[in-house]
């Protein structure tokens, strides 16, 4: 199957989801837009108008049963190019998807070929969840789906970023989690057990000895390795007050019924460690069928990603996570790294268009094989090299506009960099056949025997100055400009 054929395939599939998601929400995108506001914010709004979010709570039904004939229809042609895409891949994991105020697709784009989203609509659509909870996330996944939708349908190669269902949404498998379930299950044992400094061997054992604590306050309590617990990143990191949080949250707009265990029952601290851990396990397994490495934004998710690594290297064989590429995802979405954001899905399609995508990720990447074998533990150092590779890469761009500018001045026999700024701005129309009046003047001022030298030496510099822009770095500069 051509690269072609592909594009042309998938672009085919997604016309349908994104004219659909238009249908009901292009105008409610068109307004976050608008006004600057992020998709959580606008859902929020949207809630508080009783007469807008009941109208909405209306057709959630039709929605849903959309989305679900649609990837029925659909699953076994976009899983055949999920596992055949060529290039250097991550997986999204550790939320229902992509936010769009995070910018991840913008920030990892830069070095990953392919960025693969299991649906957020989908996800949303099944989840065990009322119909009031359920037309809140679905407004507010739409939302950021549109905000997306060029990253999915551009005919670029290789693919900027491919959306499919999870494999236990659709066909034969559907709801069938037992594979995950049971790799979250060995999982939550081992963990539990160095919560608890003890040596349980089954997940019935587990269950047993948290039976031992009259309710699940007391069994936060005699927790031995309280780091290892985090549930709310908006809330202090001590078990206690993470606790808390989990009480005042309940179930949260899911269906009660579907919860084995009430909060205040011990177990439940199980349930919660079993539900993290298959997710975690979601994003490896998923990414591990097609070579893909898991991008994972969300601080509390990726926080269980390295404690089920840190916890399974105890047991198992040693696993290279180097392979994994933690430490470069970690950089692109470290806070000190915001201004990445401001790269365009346009700035991303710039880049493949060119065919470049290979050297940034070299530059990005160069020397970290001298940081040698490192533990998870040592991921930051493989984040603070990116971001030194990073900063190097800015400074030498800075360098080179420097070099080019300052050449136009000895050229020009020019010194006032203000007087520089208004002639470049006013010669750029040459670039398009016309010819600023004032340009004689300008001629006998700075000493060129005739416009055709001047013309010359400006369109060389301006020629030079966007190639510069243009180059993936310079892309990285004008979004570092736009932060301060």
């Amino acid at each position: 199957m051509s690269d072609k054929f592909i594009m042309n395939d998938l672009n085919n599939i997604y016309k349908e989801y994104f004219d659909f998601l238009e249908k009901y929400f292009l105008p409610l995108y068109r307004e976050a837009e608008k006004n600057g506001i992020t998709s959580e914010q606008l859902a929020r709004d949207v809630k508080k108008s009783t007469r807008l979010f009941d109208s909405l709570v209306k057709i959630t039904p039709t929605i849903v049963k959309f989305i679900e004939d649609f990837w029925e229809r659909n699953h076994e042609r976009v899983f055949k190019t999920y596992t055949s895409l060529p290039g250097l891949k991550t997986r999204f994991g550790g939320d229902i998807g992509p936010q769009d105020f995070e910018k991840i697709i913008e920030k990892v784009g830069l070095y990953f070929d392919t960025i693969i989203v299991p649906d957020p609509i989908l996800r949303v659509a099944t989840l065990p969840a009322t119909e009031e909870t359920k037309s809140f996330y679905l407004l507010k996944y739409a939302i950021n789906q549109l905000h997306y939708k060029k990253a999915f349908i551009t005919k670029t190669e290789p693919l900027i970023a491919i959306l499919l269902p999870d494999r236990e949404l659709v066909g034969v498998n559907k709801f069938n989690y037992s594979e995950l379930a049971n790799y979250g299950s060995v999982d939550s044992v081992i963990i539990l057990n160095s919560l608890y400094n003890k040596k349980l061997n089954s997940f019935e054992e587990a269950q047993q000895f948290l039976q031992k604590f009259k309710d699940i306050d007391e069994a936060y309590k005699e927790i031995v390795k309280p780091d290892i617990i985090w549930w709310d990143e908006n809330e202090p990191r001590d078990v206690f007050s993470q606790l808390e949080s989990i009480k005042k949250q309940q179930f949260n707009g899911l269906l009660k019924g579907d919860f084995p265990y009430e909060v205040k029952d011990p177990r439940y601290l199980l349930f919660q460690l079993t539900g993290r851990l298959t997710q975690i396990n979601d994003v490896l397994v998923r990414g591990n069928e097609i070579n893909a490495s898991p991008l994972i934004s969300a601080p509390v998710s990726y926080h269980w990603l390295k404690v089920k690594i840190l916890e399974n290297q105890k047991f198992f064989l040693k696993g290279n996570h180097n392979n994994l590429n933690l430490g470069l995802t970690n950089s692109f979405l470290s806070n000190k790294n915001e201004w990445l954001g401001n790269i365009t899905i346009d700035d991303l399609i710039s880049i493949r268009d060119k065919g470049i995508i290979s050297d940034l990720r070299k530059d990005l990447t160069s020397e970290i094989k001298l940081l040698g074998e490192l533990s998870i533990n040592d991921i930051d150092k493989i984040t603070s090299h990116v971001d030194y590779n990073l900063n190097n890469l800015l400074k030498r761009h800075l360098s080179e506009l420097e070099k080019i500018q300052k050449q136009f001045r000895n050229e020009l026999l020019l010194k006032g960099p203000t007087f520089l700024t208004s002639l470049t701005v006013s010669l750029q129309p040459l670039l398009g056949n016309f010819l600023p009046a004032w340009t004689a003047a300008v001629g006998s001022i700075v000493g060129f025997s005739t416009l055709t030298d001047i013309f010359s030496c400006v369109k060389d510099f301006l020629s030079k100055n966007k190639m510069l822009k243009q180059a993936p770095v310079g892309i990285l500069w004008s979004a570092k400009k736009q932060n301060k």
